[in-house]
């Protein structure tokens, strides 16, 4: 087990093993990462705000899931699970006629939409939102002045070493591509016919780290296989994996990002 520290907390997390992570963790192990960009918690802000004053028009209809005590439970999709399946019950329960949401939208001004609506867009923002933690701050994920520093013109891993080291859904940390050219998932997004010409696996590193809420999993499309297959390659992931975070205070961690916080791994 690994100790990650996230602004004022130091938490739990498991390296996932990889000839990637490997390689980062020896350049750039200890060293502070500051925040450069953070998630934007509006939404999640509103949907509370929301929430907290009509606590007692919930409790008039029975609908305890959405008394929430503290905006740090909004973060957890598993509680976001509980509010939508009690808004979508309650529905069902009062399905004669025009049903109950003409009745609770008058009695929250309309707020009774906006809680709904508000929630489904909370919902993606904790799985595609994400903060971002970088020591050289560079303007591009490419070649930059930024990350010169680092900048190695040959290929610092083989293509069998980028499929052991990549995936295609999110962990909760995740370390970003710099390359001169495309890599092979934006390569065959924009442009699959130029692979020869654009594609690059030089895998030059970055003191930088993407923090994710949610880890999900996700598969390649067969079309991306065959497109690998086609250009002699393994089938790359479109993110490099790097740890998952497994503790109970991770979600106040999260809450409590400011501009002037850091993340190290120690």
């Amino acid at each position: 087990m690994t100790r990650i520290h996230l602004a004022e907390y130091e938490l739990e997390a498991t390296i996932i093993d990889t000839p990637i992570t490997k390689k980062w963790l020896e350049r750039f192990q200890n060293q502070e990462l500051p925040l450069i960009s953070n998630f934007d918690f509006s939404t999640r802000d509103k949907l509370f705000a929301i929430l907290k004053e009509y606590e007692l028009l919930w409790s008039k209809f029975g609908l305890s899931e959405l008394i929430v005590k503290d905006p740090i439970e909004l973060l957890d999709q598993s509680r976001l699970a509980d509010i939508h399946t009690a808004i979508v019950q309650i529905q069902k329960k009062y399905s004669k006629g025009p049903g109950i949401t003409p009745i609770l939208n008058k009695r929250t001004n309309n707020e009774w939409d906006i809680a709904h609506d508000s929630l489904h867009k909370l919902e993606e923002i904790i799985i595609s939102g994400n903060a971002n933690f970088n020591k050289t701050q560079p303007t591009s994920d490419h070649d930059s002045n930024a990350i010169t520093e680092h900048w190695q013109w040959k290929s610092n891993f083989t293509a069998d070493e980028w499929y052991d080291s990549t995936s295609f859904g999110t962990t909760n940390l995740e370390l970003r591509f710099t390359e001169l050219g495309r890599h092979p998932w934006e390569c065959y997004l924009y442009s699959p016919d130029r692979w020869e010409q654009e594609g690059s696996l030089r895998g030059n590193l970055l003191p930088a780290i993407q923090l994710n809420i949610r880890n999900t999993k996700q598969s390649p499309t067969k079309e991306y296989e065959q497109w690998c297959k086609e250009n002699s390659l393994p089938v790359i992931g479109s993110r490099v994996p790097f740890a998952r975070i497994e503790d109970n205070n991770f979600l106040k961690a999260v809450d409590s990002i400011t501009k002037e916080s850091t993340l190290s791994i120690k």
